[in-house]
């Protein structure tokens, strides 16, 4: 009834005082057809180098990452017997160093080194960073693997954005935003089930080897 009371007012304000823009029904037409989206429109965006690469690398962290995140808490009580508090600890510790590294640092160094340089190193030292992890005999070993992975992992994500970005047309930058981070969304949907799959099957540290050997995949693709 409150909404209802405040709405009526606003709504007979718009209707009085907006008027409608003069278009023609062709101007009109012209415009819901640019604004339709689909996968041939996908298809001609990720044709482009400039934006396929990125994308594909993208895709390829994500799913590696995932398979830490997804499958951490489980991990640190079947080895360590922490409970959720501790292991979020740990995961909150990652997130402030990545925000410190993503808040101001990037820019700084992105000023002296390429972004694609940065993708190439960021991906191969957290390929070290989730060795490390799977290797670690302590907890103190854990938190040193998360904290080289939040530090190289904060660059990776930022600088493949911007490369995205910077390799699409001028009027397609919103889409190309769109179809860069759904390849992200899709490796979120892959990763989890995957680690797992593995986790049972293979063993607790398989997920981190796993997630290694896809962002050294990616580390070589980017530098190549």
């Amino acid at each position: 009834k409150l909404m209802s009371r405040h709405s009526k007012p606003t709504m007979h304000c718009a209707w009085s005082r907006l008027r409608e823009p003069i278009a023609s029904e062709e101007q009109r037409e012209r415009s819901r057809l640019q604004r339709r989206w689909g996968i041939a429109q996908a298809r001609a965006l990720l044709a482009r180098p400039g934006v396929a690469r990125p994308v594909l690398l993208f895709f390829l962290v994500t799913l590696a990452v995932t398979q830490m995140e997804a499958i951490f808490a489980i991990f640190m009580s079947d080895r360590y017997g922490f409970g959720a508090e501790r292991a979020g600890i740990l995961l909150a510790i990652m997130g402030l160093v990545m925000a410190f590294v993503q808040g101001g640092l990037i820019g700084k160094v992105s000023r002296r080194i390429p972004e694609i340089q940065l993708v190439g190193g960021g991906t191969f030292f957290s390929a070290i960073a989730l060795g490390l992890f799977a290797l670690a005999v302590s907890p103190l070993g854990i938190l040193a693997a998360l904290t080289l992975m939040a530090l190289s992992h904060g660059f990776v994500q930022p600088s493949l954005s911007s490369l995205a970005s910077r390799g699409a047309p001028d009027e397609q930058r919103g889409a190309t935003m769109g179809v860069f981070h759904s390849a992200g969304s899709l490796a979120r949907v892959i990763g989890p089930p995957t680690a797992g799959w593995v986790y049972d099957r293979i063993g607790i540290s398989s997920p981190f080897w796993l997630g290694a050997a896809v962002l050294l995949v990616a580390s070589s693709t980017a530098l190549w």
